[in-house]
């Protein structure tokens, strides 16, 4: 009986180890900047979660509220009075009144520059790299508005080679989109380098998911509607990079 001991213990160990080993070939390489250099997801010694354009496009993530449930610890919704303000809440830190006097206790950043306030935070962006989510404080890298996390939104860079993508798609309430890029080929200027190009443009359209109606007992203090319905969606975005 004690001589069986050792050899089972051995066993276990090597299938252990042999298990590491596949899962670690397995592990797909993330590459992230949120401590302001590259890095390894795998390296990164913060909270962080990371979407890459592959899994945006699946997700059907067009602006950061669309990724309000995807993240643990992480709630992103509009505010009632401004479907362009976003309400950012990471692991319970939230800025409960979005105006444009408060401070947001998440920041947003796209491309490093910082997003100063809530309302307009929440917009379509015409092509993204990737996505990154910092939970807890980041005010160490990224200042006094980061109490509760960041959000960093990465756009994607011209690659010098010809190429392109169109992508359209239809929904309910009349929901229509389309989508488009082209990189252009690298341009040689000699002795001076380079010069990379890439254009990106967007059309996201949808009806109101709410009618706003007269006031339906004819009380004449009621104000007249202004608009016929709410929540709807008239995006047009576009984007050029030259490197």
């Amino acid at each position: 009986m004690y001589a069986r001991k050792p050899i089972t213990v051995l066993v276990a160990a090597c299938i252990s180890a042999g298990s590491a080993n596949l899962m670690a070939q397995g592990l797909e390489e993330v590459v992230v900047t949120a401590q302001k250099r590259e890095q390894t997801l795998q390296d990164a010694p913060i909270s962080i979660a990371a979407f890459n354009a592959d899994q945006l496009e699946q997700k059907g993530v067009y602006s950061i509220d669309d990724l309000g449930t995807s993240v643990p610890n992480v709630k992103i919704t509009r505010s009632p009075a401004n479907t362009s303000a976003a309400t950012i809440a990471i692991r319970g830190s939230a800025t409960i009144n979005p105006a444009i006097t408060w401070e947001p206790t998440v920041g947003i950043y796209l491309d490093g520059v910082f997003i100063g306030k809530n309302v307009g935070g929440i917009f379509d962006v015409a092509e993204l790299e990737r996505v990154e989510m910092l939970r807890g404080p980041q005010g160490t890298l990224y200042g006094k508005n980061t109490v509760g996390g960041a959000v960093n939104l990465i756009t994607s860079k011209p690659t010098g080679e010809l190429g392109g993508k169109l992508r359209a798609g239809i929904g309910n309430y009349s929901l229509s989109t389309i989508y488009g890029t082209l990189d252009l080929p690298a341009f040689d200027l000699g002795g001076a380098g380079q010069v990379m190009a890439k254009v990106t443009g967007s059309v996201r359209e949808r009806d109101g998911l709410y009618d706003n109606v007269n006031d339906p007992f004819g009380n004449p203090l009621a104000n007249p509607v202004l608009i016929n319905e709410f929540n709807n969606i008239d995006n047009t975005v576009g984007r050029y990079d030259i490197l």
